[in-house]
C-alpha cells in the first residue's frame, strides 16, 4: 500500500490502512455507501470522545439524535483488542458550528473524518486504546499524504462556538480537553514510521497451533515452538558432542586392538 495525496471522494481506503497499521477492524454492514453526503477533497482528521464508555458502533452510524443520521466515519472500542469499526464512508455530521485554519466556517464536515472513541471523556483512557487512537489517526492521514497537523479535536473547532470539549483528557475532572500537541506528536511518530504487518505479525507469533508428530499431545503458539526448537536443538548438540566423543574413544580403542592383532600375527609369522 502506497500513499495516494490525490485522493478524491469516499475514504473506502479505511479498513486497509487501519490494518496495516496494526488496528483491529470490524466492518458494519453497508457501511460502503452510507453517509450524509459524498466527500470530495478530505482535508484532515476530527478526534472525539462519544460521552459514554459504552456507546455502540451502531449508535454512531445511525445517532438518534440527529435524525439517525452517521455521526462519525469509525468507532473505536474501550476494550481489547480496541476494535476500530467502519461506520460509513460519506460525509458525517460531528463537528457542527466552529472554525479553524483551512477549514470552512460551521461546516467542516464534508472534509473532515471523524472518529468516535467510547469514552466519557472523564475516566483514564487505557494505554493501548490511546496507543489504536493514533494509529487510526496516522493511517488515515498517512494514505492521505498529510502530517498530524491535519488532525484536529472537536473541541478546537467547535469550543468557542458550542462549548464542545471533546475528546476528554481523561484526568477525572470533566471539561478538562486533551493535550493535542501531545497527540499530535504521538500520531507523527507513526506517520514517520508506519508499523507495516506488527499486527498481523503479533497475531501469528499468538496463535495456537497442535503438534503434527504422530501421537504426539503438544499445543503451543509460534513462540513456544521457536523457543523449544531453540532448546531442542542446544541438547541435540550436547547430545551429538558426548556421542562424538564416545566415538572417539571407540575408534581409538580399535585402533589399538588392531595393533595389538596385527603384532600377534606377526609373532606367529
Amino acid at each position: 500500500m502506497q500513499p495516494n495525496p490525490n485522493h478524491y471522494g469516499d475514504p473506502l481506503f479505511m479498513p486497509a490502512v487501519l490494518r496495516a497499521f496494526g488496528v483491529d477492524v470490524q466492518e458494519l454492514d453497508g457501511w460502503q455507501e452510507w453517509g450524509m453526503g459524498d466527500f470530495t477533497k478530505i482535508w484532515g482528521v476530527a478526534v472525539h470522545h462519544t460521552g459514554a464508555n459504552n456507546t455502540s458502533a451502531e449508535y454512531i452510524a445511525r445517532n438518534p439524535g440527529l435524525e439517525n443520521g452517521l455521526s462519525s466515519q469509525i468507532h473505536l472500542s474501550r476494550t481489547p483488542p480496541y476494535t476500530a469499526t467502519i461506520c460509513g464512508a460519506g460525509v458525517a455530521w460531528h463537528l457542527g458550528r466552529g472554525s479553524y485554519p483551512g477549514l470552512p466556517t460551521d461546516n467542516a464536515n464534508p472534509y473532515m473524518i471523524g472518529i468516535e472513541p467510547q469514552s466519557d471523556g472523564v475516566s483514564p483512557w487505557p494505554d493501548n486504546m490511546l496507543d489504536t487512537y493514533h494509529r487510526i489517526v496516522a493511517a488515515l492521514l498517512w494514505y492521505l499524504g498529510l502530517d498530524s497537523s491535519r488532525c484536529i479535536a472537536h473541541w478546537e473547532y467547535s469550543y468557542y462556538a458550542q462549548g464542545k470539549w471533546d475528546p476528554g483528557a481523561g484526568d477525572g475532572v470533566p471539561g478538562h480537553m486533551m493535550d493535542m500537541d501531545e497527540f499530535r506528536a504521538n500520531v507523527q511518530k507513526y506517520i514517520d514510521n508506519p508499523p507495516f504487518g506488527k499486527g498481523e505479525l503479533m497475531g501469528v507469533l499468538d496463535a495456537r497451533f497442535k503438534s503434527r508428530v504422530p501421537g504426539s499431545e503438544w499445543e503451543g503458539t509460534l513462540r513456544d515452538f521457536i523457543i523449544n526448537t531453540n532448546a531442542h536443538a542446544y541438547m541435540g548438540m550436547e547430545s551429538a558432542q558426548r556421542n562424538g566423543d564416545k566415538l572417539d574413544k571407540l575408534i581409538e580403542l580399535t585402533e589399538k586392538q588392531n595393533e595389538l592383532l596385527q603384532s600377534i600375527v606377526n609373532r606367529i609369522r
